[in-house]
């Protein structure tokens, strides 16, 4: 994006981009969470999978 204002203001991918340290800590804490988040989804879908019925008769509203 082009600033009008001032030329040092516009946006490209060098001024957009996070820093070094910034993109490794990210990667850090993404390869602890994603593994937790996975593991949690998968656990609620396991505790409530008998919950989900197809049987009309076993709704109750």
């Amino acid at each position: 994006m082009i600033s009008n204002l001032n030329p040092a203001w516009s946006l490209d991918i060098y001024n957009a981009a996070s820093s070094q340290y910034t993109l490794r800590v990210m990667s850090i804490v993404a390869l602890i969470f994603i593994p937790l988040v996975l593991v949690y989804q998968g656990w609620t879908y396991w505790v409530l999978r008998r919950r989900v019925t197809e049987k009309a008769e076993d709704l109750h509203y």
